[in-house]
């Protein structure tokens, strides 16, 4: 299995995703995805841009499996964007009111500093 794949694999599988879903998103055939996994080929350089971008990685990370130090922080918020998508409205306030929780927290300790 080659870098890429072996990558795919691991983000797909944070993200809570399965292979079909690049197949049924992205419109990528079954037998071109599966050949990542079984034939050590890898996505032409179109659509390793769509795939980077579905699932908010570099192109750089897909390939090598290496986080760029530079871009790390913006990669954590982005994946933690990617999960607060997927959220219901409901469970988007839920968490906003947690996240304001934590700022007035901060806030406090930064003036009695």
């Amino acid at each position: 299995m080659t870098k890429y794949a072996e990558t795919l694999l691991n983000i797909l599988e944070l993200k809570g995703m399965r292979k079909s879903d690049l197949v049924n998103n992205l419109k990528i055939p079954d037998s071109t995805v599966r050949s990542w996994w079984t034939k050590d080929s890898i996505p032409s350089f179109d659509m390793g841009y769509r795939i980077a971008k579905y699932l908010g990685v570099s192109m750089e990370y897909l390939l090598t499996g290496e986080v760029d130090t530079k871009n790390s922080e913006k990669a954590q918020i982005s994946k933690l964007e990617w999960k607060i998508e997927r959220l219901s409205l409901a469970q988007r306030k839920v968490v906003e009111s947690v996240v304001d929780s934590y700022l007035v927290g901060e806030d406090a300790k930064e003036t009695t500093a």
